[in-house]
Formats: structure tokens, sequence, C-alpha cells
């Protein structure tokens, strides 16, 4: 399976979904994987619904593997699933309990 790495040099996310998409374009991947856990929210949403889409008309049995940086990014998006989306959260952020020592 390929796999799409984000350029971490850019400035607006419309150069990370140009990329996804001229990822799309350049190789044969009915199923790929992309990182998108650096893109904040509202990033996140509109790559993955917009190159889920682009790569839905090219290969409508395909699959996108989306790692995203967070369970609530994954809520978010989910209910806008599209057929050949897959959810992944990348990490999970270790939240651990302070005590306090007299």
């Amino acid at each position: 399976m390929k796999k799409f790495q984000i350029d971490f040099k850019f400035r607006h996310v419309t150069e990370v979904i140009d990329g996804i998409k001229g990822f799309i374009n350049k190789n044969r991947c009915s199923e790929f994987e992309a990182d998108i856990s650096p893109l904040n929210l509202i990033d996140a949403i509109k790559t993955v619904v917009m190159c889920s889409t682009y790569h839905f008309r090219k290969y409508p049995e395909g699959k996108v593997y989306w790692d995203l940086k967070d369970r609530q990014t994954m809520s978010v998006i989910a209910p806008l699933k599209l057929s050949n989306m897959e959810l992944r959260v990348k990490r999970e952020e270790v939240k651990t309990k302070l005590r306090v020592v007299k």
C-alpha cells in the first residue's frame, strides 16, 4: 500500500490537498494511507472530505486510510464518512494524573 507524507513546510491546507490529489494522479493507488495528524481539526475535515471524494471518482472501489491527530477529530469527521474512508487515530495522548506530594 502506498503512503502519502505531508511536507511540513506547507503554508495553506490547499497545498496539502493539491499534494494528495497529485499523489493520486501520479500513482496507481486504489488504496493508500495518509498521515494528516499535523493538521488542525478544520483543515483535517476539509482534506479528508475533498480528497476522499476526489479518490472515489478515480477508484470507486478503493479505500483511503486517514491517520488523524486524535479521537475528537475522528468523532467530528465520522458523520461525514464516505464509503472509501477509513479513519484511524495516529496517537493517543497520554493523560497522567498529578499527585501533590506534601
